[in-house]
């Protein structure tokens, strides 16, 4: 059998840059050797993105180490940004 199923999601997704990264230099960094960029609200933006559509994670290509916002800065100076991600809505529905 095969049907194909609409899903729509909804997340909010929080995410605190490391303030001791120097931001601009990422910023030309990542649009050296992922795609152009214009400032760190595309960092965010590309951070939020990534893990809305694959969950929580521990590494993004182009970014570095992330954590969940249970840890702290302090915990591991490494980490490029803490996140917090909140299920908002679901909808789904069959198609065929």
């Amino acid at each position: 059998m095969k049907q194909t199923v609409e899903v729509k999601m909804v997340k909010l997704v929080d995410v605190t840059l490391n303030p001791k990264v120097d931001w601009n230099e990422v910023v030309k960094e990542f649009s050296g050797y992922m795609f152009e960029i214009d400032d760190v609200d595309d960092i965010i933006k590309f951070i939020a993105t990534q893990l809305a559509a694959h969950g929580e994670q521990s590494f993004i290509e182009g970014i570095g180490p992330v954590e969940s916002d249970y840890v702290s800065f302090n915990d591991n100076p490494e980490i490029m940004a803490l996140y917090r991600i909140e299920f908002v809505e679901e909808e789904v529905e069959f198609l065929t």
